[in-house]
């Protein structure tokens, strides 16, 4: 059976991919930060634990994959914050590419051997058409999605002699409820 992994497959786009690609018989392991929590979860799609903010869960989850084939990755997870550029504080904009790009690549980084080695495999970033056409007050989170899509634009050469294709999705607005848990920085006094 072919198994792919999804990353914030609780909601929105994530939860969308988990369902479709457990429609099409993959064994689908989706992931949350907290999996126990998960109250509505899609039937028949694995839940695991994964906090793409810390590089001990994502060790501790890539090692519980050390028995599975990954064929395809689906790096969705992920949050967005607005606010002017003055005043979005550095530990939030760090914590936003520490999930949104950093946190992506290292995931990239423990299924590559495996997808390698089986000379294939797909990874599919999750971007943004902000990434392409950014607006104002979203700038740290349009520079996450830019980062993303040229990490996956230059990673391609170097792994399709490998069989490996790596590819970035650019959705434009989409009711996933991203935006009501967006982070908005603007203080009462902002310019």
């Amino acid at each position: 059976m072919t198994t792919a992994i999804v990353t914030g497959a609780t909601s929105g786009i994530g939860r969308a991919v988990a369902e479709l690609l457990h429609s099409q018989q993959f064994h689908v392991i989706g992931t949350s930060r907290d999996a126990s929590s998960i109250s509505d979860p899609v039937p028949g799609v694995e839940y695991r634990d994964l906090d793409l903010t810390d590089s001990a869960s994502i060790r501790t989850f890539a090692d519980g994959l050390r028995d599975i084939d990954v064929d395809v990755l689906v790096n969705n997870a992920g949050e967005s914050q607005c606010g002017p550029l003055e005043e979005l504080p550095m530990d939030a904009v760090n914590r936003l590419f520490q999930l949104n790009v950093f946190g992506a690549i290292e995931l990239i980084q423990c299924v590559l051997p495996g997808m390698r080695e089986r000379r294939r495999g797909t990874i599919v970033n999750v971007g943004s058409m902000l990434a392409s056409f950014p607006l104002a007050y979203r700038s740290s989170y349009a520079a996450t999605k830019a980062a993303l899509n040229g990490f996956s634009t230059a990673a391609r050469y170097e792994l399709k002699p490998f069989g490996i294709d790596i590819t970035t999705v650019e959705p434009g607005s989409i009711d996933t409820g991203l935006s009501a848990r967006r982070t908005k920085y603007c203080g009462p006094h902002s310019p």
